[in-house]
């Protein structure tokens, strides 16, 4: 996966040897930067260009700390969106908790491993894309439903029950739920596609890095006889394959469906046949069994037949009040 170049990153540290050791490293891989020593000056930045993410010291000793930094950019819905890290020389699971409670997204222990803060910026930049193209994707469909239903609603409101108008009617019907039950079908697995493909992309990368990662860890595990520096690489690597866990569960998660888009697709009207939606609008405009057989050109029991259908499929078969609920939704 790309170093993203064009990922604009904030770091926040009243630390000079922490701020220049991030600056160089990232700057090496093509990131955007900006520098903040401290909270109050970091809010101000964000706010006059926000970044695509935040690296927050936890502990700033002059002014407000991470947490409640964290809490200002949260409150700030121009802000609220941007994933914040922390980085803290605390292992406390309190300060974990409340580092995710105010709005943090990850939790990282000082002494930093560049690696490892490379591989939590990237996850946390690719999530942050993909919640941004799904949320794209999720209005674009929201506003050609809205659409259409808006043209179909107006349609139907201009029609009167005479047969050469009803025949106009049905036609309009027929063409706008095809399209519409199209439409659907193609967004929704437009995104179930392009989440399982980011997945896999995502899977292989962090395995890829994570594997090198470990390499190093062995490495100078072997070389050092420091009983304290190893017995710290081993806690390290018992933390990084937590990480290669947690991080697992979230690319697997991406390949499931969404639980909008099955909502969606459960929805009982794109069930109907498109001769079945023609009864169900002429029922809600208030045709009578008899005139929608004439309209229609079959048989009162074909049509009861079609009705009897379409009614089991939205749920409401021998249930007149919940039917006359549907049919003034229709009209």
């Amino acid at each position: 996966m790309s170093n993203e170049p064009q990922s604009t990153i904030l770091l926040v540290d009243d630390d000079p040897s922490n701020l220049h050791f991030l600056v160089d490293q990232l700057f090496e891989q093509g990131f955007k930067l900006m520098v903040a020593k401290s909270g109050e000056s970091a809010l101000e930045t964000a706010a006059i260009l926000p970044p695509n993410i935040i690296l927050l010291d936890v502990r700033m000793p002059n002014g407000i700390d991470g947490f409640e930094t964290c809490r200002r950019l949260k409150a700030d819905p121009r802000m609220r969106a941007i994933p914040v890290i922390f980085l803290s020389a605390s292992s406390d699971d309190v300060d974990k908790e409340e580092g995710l409670r105010v709005g943090g997204v990850d939790y990282i222990i000082k002494p930093l491993n560049i690696n490892e803060v490379l591989l939590r910026i990237r996850t946390h930049l690719s999530l942050r894309r993909l919640h941004l193209e799904l949320t794209e994707s999720n209005a674009l469909l929201e506003e050609r439903v809205a659409a259409r239903t808006e043209q179909l609603t107006a349609e139907i409101t201009r029609r009167t029950h005479s047969e050469a108008q009803q025949t106009l009617l049905l036609a309009t019907v027929r063409s706008q739920s095809s399209q519409l039950q199209q439409l659907t079908i193609q967004l929704s697995e437009m995104q179930s596609r392009h989440r399982k493909v980011l997945g896999q992309e995502l899977t292989v990368d962090i395995a890829t890095n994570l594997a090198q990662v470990n390499q190093r860890m062995s490495r100078l595990h072997s070389r050092i006889t420091n009983h304290a520096v190893r017995t710290e690489l081993v806690t390290l690597t018992q933390q990084l394959q937590e990480m290669e866990t947690t991080i697992r569960k979230v690319t697997d998660d991406l390949q499931k469906s969404h639980p909008e888009e099955t909502r969606i697709m459960a929805n009982p009207l794109l069930k109907l046949s498109d001769r079945e939606r023609e009864v169900l609008v002429l029922l809600a405009n208030q045709n009578t069994l008899e005139e929608i057989a004439s309209l229609l050109h079959i048989s009162i029991s074909t049509v009861r037949t079609y009705r009897h259908r379409m009614l089991q499929k939205l749920g409401v078969s021998g249930n007149e009040e919940l039917l006359d609920i549907v049919l003034r939704y229709l009209v």
